[in-house]
């Protein structure tokens, strides 16, 4: 349906609207429409997952972890995405350099999206996916 919702709850980057100025209104409505739509991918016969933009965002415990926004959305397994940035200015949201466990995450976990290039990470210095 979209790609890293996140963003359209905290803005970020090239983000030019918002679902709503409040963030909680617009995590309320993107989970409710996110949780419609895994139902119906479902219902023909797939396994449904969110493109999680970060592990900030899809974790119950770590540094600066902000939550599990997508554990309620009728998800059957885990895709987070990972770029340097997350390795930066104190972050540590590395699937690379950490265990799903250390972000309270169980089941299957998929890095869905990454650097096609070297990038550094946080635990491993330079990477080349």
């Amino acid at each position: 349906m979209f790609n890293e919702p996140e963003w359209m709850i905290v803005g970020g980057s090239g983000v030019n609207q918002k679902v709503f100025n409040d963030e909680s209104k617009g995590l309320a409505r993107v989970q409710e429409f996110t949780t419609k739509c895994n139902k119906e991918i479902q219902n023909a016969g797939f396994k449904a997952t969110v493109g999680s933009a970060s592990l900030k965002w899809s974790c119950t415990t770590g540094h600066w972890c902000v939550g599990d926004w997508w554990a309620d959305t009728n998800i059957d397994f885990r895709t987070v995405h990972y770029y340097s940035w997350m390795a930066y200015g104190g972050n540590q949201f590395d699937p690379f350099s950490s265990k799903p466990s250390d972000w309270g995450l169980t089941g299957d976990v998929l890095i869905g999206e990454s650097p096609s290039y070297t990038d550094d990470s946080f635990g491993h210095g330079k990477i080349s996916v």
